[in-house]
């Protein structure tokens, strides 16, 4: 993040403005010239002008590093006001002389008979309020300037902090969803291995594969949907040696769609939800159908069971869909998705997203 000592003087603008006001200068000279039918003195008339305002365009880096040491912004301080009155009547009196000489330079025979106090003096009662206005003018400028970017690094610190809140808030809520899963698992397991060692031990290989892919996982907040269902197929690994020749599980995810970005561990918690409320609720044959679609711009996830109705005015959302519902939240805003209800005879939980390629976060 830029900090003000880091803001440099902006040289090329500053002088460019006072070399153009300078030619615009000498020019409205020219015109006084010819309206009051005098010859055009075309050269010494820029001589006599442009450097002057060049003055003021090389002097403003003066100005600018004394106007970031001393502001005149509030709280008010008479050290800084002194300050710049000093500067000022410096910089006035060096325009004076520097603009004499100048202007000597350019007309030697009409200023040969005056000397230089003279002209000094002539020039000071004649130009130095408007020069007094110009310093600060450049003052008002810079502290103006001052002030837009220290509102702009407010700005951009603020929404650092916000996204340094929301990664920590989001890899909360992502290391909620873990456990929860983890837990079941190990209940799971700890049940099927009383009856079938065998089918435990494969449950635990599944478990450790899963786990593996979780951590290297673990500090990205979204992932391609082709990664995510590398690790959903782990899972379901787990669930089709619990369950045996009960469930079947039908995956539909066209390959176009599995580039684009999805929340990390989303699937799972729908899945297990699929599982434990539906799946594991039949006596029979259960069917579990997984499917992506992306169109106008919205990336849709599906998972159905045909699993019993559910009466959706006393559904209380467990950890899985509690904790994914706010992921979401916390990711895309309003944009984010996330709704359970009946269908075809089942269960149907979709989570929509924007397409997009690129983090959010």
């Amino acid at each position: 993040m830029t900090s003000p000592s880091d803001e440099k003087f902006p040289w090329l603008p500053v002088v460019g403005a006072s070399l153009l006001v300078g030619m615009l200068s000498a020019a409205g000279a020219a015109s006084l010239q010819r309206m009051e039918n005098r010859p055009v003195e075309l050269w010494p008339t820029l001589a006599s002008t442009v450097p002057s305002w060049v003055f003021w365009g090389v002097a403003a880096w003066l100005v600018f590093a004394v106007t970031r040491r001393f502001p005149l912004a509030a709280p008010f301080r008479l050290r800084n006001l002194l300050t710049h009155a000093g500067l000022a009547a410096a910089l006035v009196l060096t325009h004076t002389l520097f603009t004499v000489w100048i202007g000597r330079m350019a007309y030697p025979l009409a200023t040969r008979d005056s000397g230089w106090g003279t002209w000094f003096v002539g020039f000071l009662s004649s130009r130095g309020v408007a020069n007094l206005l110009v310093y600060a003018a450049l003052v008002g400028l810079f502290q103006a300037i001052d002030a837009r970017n220290r509102l702009r690094r407010q700005e951009l610190s603020a929404a650092h902090l916000e996204t340094e809140l929301a990664r920590a808030q989001l890899h909360a809520l992502q290391l909620q969803l873990q456990p929860h899963f983890l837990f079941n698992t190990l209940h799971a397991i700890g049940v099927l291995n009383q009856d079938d060692p065998v089918r435990a031990t494969r449950m635990i290989a599944s478990l450790g594969d899963l786990l593996r892919g979780s951590l290297d996982n673990r500090a990205a907040k979204e992932i391609t949907l082709e990664r995510e269902l590398a690790l959903l197929e782990h899972y379901l690994d787990i669930e089709s040696v619990r369950f045996s020749d009960r469930l079947t599980v039908s995956v539909n995810v066209p390959t176009a769609v599995k580039q684009h970005l999805v929340p990390t561990f989303s699937l799972q918690p729908l899945v297990e939800n699929a599982v434990r409320h539906g799946v594991a609720r039949r006596v029979g044959a259960s069917l579990l159908r997984i499917g992506a679609s992306a169109e106008d711009g919205r990336l849709r996830l599906s998972v159905w069971n045909n699993g019993p109705a559910i009466d959706l005015a006393q559904v209380k959302e467990g950890v899985g869909i509690a904790t994914t519902r706010d992921r979401l939240q916390r990711l895309y805003g309003d944009a984010g998705r996330l709704e359970l209800g009946n269908s075809d005879g089942g269960v149907l939980v979709t989570l929509e997203i924007p397409v997009h390629d690129q983090p959010v976060l």
